[in-house]
């Protein structure tokens, strides 16, 4: 039998062929629905908008809501977004090797880089 979204078995599916629990996984999405299926299976979840995508006269969903974890204008937006998530998280746990590139890893202390 196959699966297509929101069914649950989408969303875990992903997880498992990756071999991560599902909070390690997130789906990114410009559907409020697909993101809400894929929360409540356990997965982080990004909005992405893409206001055009029906065309000047459509009604696409244009923020994210409660239902997910970053809510982004494009997707360079989100590479921000994410990169700056992984500094904050690096920065709490005193972890040098995943607040920056290698080059300035050592180079910089990390409250010259936002850390406290």
């Amino acid at each position: 039998m196959r699966h297509y979204k929101p069914d649950r078995e989408v969303y875990q599916s992903a997880a498992d062929i990756l071999d991560l629990q599902p909070a390690d996984v997130m789906m990114v999405a410009a559907h409020l629905g697909d993101l809400r299926a894929a929360k409540a299976v356990g997965l982080q979840t990004a909005f992405v908008a893409r206001p055009l995508e029906y065309g000047p006269d459509g009604k696409p969903d244009l923020k994210g809501d409660a239902s997910v974890d970053l809510s982004a204008k494009d997707f360079n937006d989100l590479a921000r977004q994410l990169r700056d998530r992984r500094r904050l998280a690096a920065c709490r746990i005193g972890d040098r090797s995943r607040a920056e590139s290698p080059a300035i890893r050592y180079a910089t202390p990390l409250s010259a880089r936002g850390c406290s």
